[in-house]
């Protein structure tokens, strides 16, 4: 340059010292140059001044230190070294400043150290490093450049770049609590890692770029960076022990493996990101990550454990593909809307938990999901080939919990809380174990085959629909709702049950439905059941409905041990190919009526049929024996053929009409006053060991009508009117058909007569002021008149086309002072040696009644004089009976 006393002082100092040029002292005028061009082996700058106003060019061949230096120039500065040191509240004033180190290492430490313009370190050297440290500090204005082995900011340096700062080379380290400060971005390409430690602090006003082979944020560090942050290593990303990273405009990386740990903490602020990891992700030991904005992850096997957790904050979409997905004691949070999770598996136990807030989670497992852990927040939508919920993890969704999976099993007091359930199992799905859901909307179960056992249960308050191929509830599980509807190929209950709270059950089974054990449903209102194939109710299964009716339609069925078919308040339908009940099956119609159709055979032991107004049982062959019980307003039984072998009957009304046979044998029959019984069959009547007993009303009868033949075998037959009709009649020894006291009551009828005085009929009755005789003589049709003090008999008519053998008695006498009644008889040949009777009744005190009428009609009437025919008047009657 100009500087004629600056070329002195060197060429003494390179003579002094030997090819060592040292700068020192330079107080007085300091150095003042256009362009300065210094050039030695090794140089010293103490407390020198420089002041150019062009270009400043330092070369050394070896090192170059500098100590209380100060370098002012309006130019650029190039300070080229093998090695340089730089210290003691040195200050260079440049817009550019480049350092060009050949050797191994550049090293800026202790006292402040100030630069005015941009900076540039270029370390070529083998091994090369670039350090800050001793307490240092560096305030750069501009932009920083560095290259070299390896960049140190440690050991409390302070470094403050107003511009961009961009490092390349081979290792990265921030650590010794030192504090680096970036207003624009920062660039980091190393080839091996880049490593924030030691309670260090950098922050970024622009963005970050990290390519690395590992990346390391650990140990109390905090990193803060404005702008959006792109991380790309070939290893190792890293966030652990206690260190705490702030993206604020997103998130890019790309790494072999993630690791967020030991209260590690990574907060995405906004903007999108997006993660890839093609090996492992790791959240753990209360490892945290915060992101907001929508973005994606792609990565390998995903672990949230041991108080690791992500938190996705007002999160749009958030899209997560893995291979494996773990949580173990480990958490995912989102407040956002949508979050897509798509892996092969996905495991969540050990107190982990998934929360949604007000977002929907959608999982899209192709193989195995295990839940152990706790659900919540909005809407979870979970699809996989087989899942499992154990060990009493906690499902509460705000909005629609929604299942699709191959095979599902639900076990261990698992609670489940949504707003809606829905469940499409490809496969199997189990809820056993107490596993238990609270639904404050509808369910919707597609699955192959579904169980819910061991204590399950589901509690909706909207309807539940389901159609599976196998159906089955158990071991006191239960469902309850206010509406089920229920599709499937096999339908079984062992002791559970399905309950609704405001209406119907309509269950259709293609095949069987089975209700064991205690298994059963109620409804408040109907059951619709409608079976394929077979239906078993057995050891207290049954159906109930108790605010409306019960409809059954199966092709065969058998009510056991307590089997109950049952509406509480309106009517029961049943409709079946074929019918079988064993021990006590039960029909009960507490408040209507039961339609019991039966198209091929019914056949009861101990069956109970109750109904508040009538009963129809409709059936080709209907077999009911060994106490079966009959309780109903009106019974009605429409078959082909009839066998009821002691079987208990109380109703009002009874009609029984057979095509072919009608047998009773031994049964216990009571009717109410007023009612009646009807039988007519087609071929044979046939009444064994029977006492059919109706008190008197003027409406009570009973008719029987046998197409062939009606027999009576040690049977009693007592009724006001009784009309018997057959080809052929056989009343046998100790049957009795009795009218006996059961015509016109005391004091009324047409042969009424005056005080003291018997009813009249056939023939007058006793005392002073006797009635008319009345009715026809030949074929009487009239119930005797009462007396007094009694009553007249009934009427009793059999026909017989073709033999009426009676060995029995028949009987309509009066009772006390009532006259007798009619028998009217018709039959081609009459036989036997039994008894006709219509006797007026004795009473000895004033008058007794007038006897009766009896008219037979037959081809044969010479056959009948082997009867006892009596139709005499009581014990003081004046008159006679005809």
């Amino acid at each position: 340059g100009v500087c004629w006393l600056c070329c002195v002082l060197c060429v003494l100092c390179v003579v002094i010292c030997g090819g060592r040029c040292v700068f020192v002292c330079c107080c007085v005028c300091g150095v003042f140059c256009v362009d300065l061009y210094v050039t030695g082996m090794d140089m010293f700058f103490g407390t020198s001044a420089f002041n150019t106003t062009g270009t400043l060019n330092i070369t050394a061949t070896n090192e170059i230190a500098y100590g209380h230096a100060v370098v002012n120039s309006t130019g650029p500065m190039v300070i080229a070294a093998s090695t340089i040191t730089w210290n003691n509240a040195s200050s260079i004033f440049t817009p550019s400043l480049s350092f060009v180190i050949s050797g191994s290492s550049f090293s800026l430490g202790h006292l402040p150290v100030q630069f005015s313009g941009s900076l540039s370190i270029l370390v070529t050297g083998s091994s090369s490093s670039v350090v800050f440290n001793h307490n240092g500090v560096a305030n750069l204005p501009g932009d920083v450049s560095i290259q070299a082995s390896s960049l140190e900011i440690v050991e409390l340096f302070e470094m403050t770049v107003s511009g961009s700062f961009s490092f390349r080379g081979g290792r990265f380290f921030l650590g010794s609590a030192a504090k680096f400060y970036v207003g624009g971005g920062g660039t980091f390409v190393v080839d091996e890692y880049a490593e924030w430690t030691e309670t260090s602090v950098a922050t970024f006003g622009g963005s970050l770029f990290i390519q690395a082979n590992d990346t390391i944020f650990e140990d109390t560090t905090s990193v803060t960076v404005s702008g959006s942050a792109t991380i790309h290593v070939v290893g190792g990303f890293t966030i652990w022990n206690n260190c705490r990273v702030y993206f604020g405009m997103g998130l890019t990386a790309l790494a072999s493996e993630f690791l967020l740990a030991n209260n590690g903490e990574l907060h995405v602020l906004s903007g999108g990101w997006r993660m890839n990891v093609t090996g492992s992700m790791t959240t753990i030991n209360n490892g945290k990550g915060f992101i907001s904005g929508s973005g994606t992850f792609m990565v390998g096997n995903f672990w949230t454990q041991y108080g690791g957790y992500l938190n996705f904050v007002d999160s749009e979409h958030v899209i997560i593909h893995v291979d494996n997905h773990y949580f173990h004691d480990g958490f995912l949070y989102t407040d956002g809307r949508l979050v897509e999770l798509v892996a092969s598996s996905v495991e969540c136990s050990f107190a982990g938990e998934l929360t949604a807030g007000n977002a929907t989670i959608y999982h899209n497992i192709t193989g195995f999901a295990y839940f152990a852990c706790d659900i919540s927040g909005g809407s979870f939508y979970l699809t996989a080939a087989d899942i499992l919920y154990t060990s009493a993890p906690l499902v509460r969704v705000d909005g629609v919990f929604s299942i699709t999976n191959v095979n599902m099993t639900c076990e261990g007091a698992t609670d489940w809380y949504a707003s809606s359930l829905t469940w499409i199992s490809t496969g199997m799905a189990l809820m056993t174990a107490g596993c238990n859901g609270i639904i404050y909307g509808p369910v919707t179960i597609e699955a192959q085959d579904f169980r819910i056992e061991n204590g399950a249960n589901i509690v909706a308050d909207g309807n539940m629909t389901v159609s599976a191929l196998a159906f089955q509830v158990s071991a006191n599980s239960y469902f309850q709702c206010p509406f089920i509807f229920v599709s499937c190929y096999s339908f079984r209950a062992q002791s559970g049950y399905f309950t609704t709270t405001l209406g119907n059950i309509d269950i259709n089974s293609t095949t069987t439905a089975t209700f064991i054990d205690g298994g059963r449903i109620t409804s408040s209102h109907g059951i619709t059941l409608n079976v394929g194939d077979h239906l078993f109710m057995t050891n207290g299964g049954f159906i109930q409905a108790n605010g409306g009716p019960v409809a059954v339609m199966t092709s065969s069925a058998r009510l056991d041990n307590g089997g109950r078919i049952q509406s509480s308040s309106s009517d029961v339908t049943f409709m079946s190919n074929t019918l079988s009940v064993g021990a006590t099956g039960l029909f009960l119609a507490l408040g209507g009526s039961i339609w019991l159709q039966a198209d091929s055979n019914i056949t009861a032991q101990t069956m109970v049929i109750s109904s508040a107004l009538e009963s129809v049982v409709t059936s080709s062959y209907a077999h009911l024996s060994q106490g079966c019980s009959i309780a109903s307003g009106n019974l009605m039984f429409f078959v082909d053929s009839a066998l009821f072998s002691e079987v208990n009957f109380n109703t009002e009304n009874m009609t029984i009409m057979a095509s072919d046979n009608v047998t009773m044998f031994d049964p216990t029959v009571l009717l109410t006053p007023g009612s009646h019984l009807e039988i007519s069959a087609g071929s044979t009547v046939e009444m064994t060991s029977l006492d059919i007993t109706l008190p008197y009303d003027s409406m009570a009868y009973i008719s029987i009508i046998a197409g062939s033949k009606l027999t009576l075998l040690n049977a009693t037959l007592t009724a006001p009117t009784i009309h018997l009709f057959s080809g052929d009649v056989d009343i046998s020894e100790y049957s009795i058909v009795s009218a006996s006291a059961l015509g016109y009551p005391l004091q009324s009828g047409v042969g009424l007569g005056g005080v003291a005085s018997g009813g009249s009929h056939g023939g007058l009755g006793g005392g002073l002021d006797t009635g008319p005789t009345y009715d026809s003589v030949c074929w009487p049709v009239m119930p005797g008149s009462g007396g007094d003090v009694g009553s007249g008999g009934g009427v009793i008519r059999i026909d017989a086309q073709s033999t009426l053998r009676l060995d029995g008695a028949v009987a309509a006498d009066g009772d006390q002072t009532g006259a007798g009644g009619s028998i009217a008889i018709r039959a081609a040949s009459l036989e036997g040696t039994g008894s006709l009777s219509a006797v007026g009744g004795d009473y000895n005190i004033t008058a007794g009644g007038g006897g009766g009428r009896i008219g037979i009609r037959s081809h044969t009437p010479e056959a009948g004089h082997a009867l006892n025919i009596g139709v005499g008047p009581g014990i003081m009657t004046v008159g006679q009976g005809d």
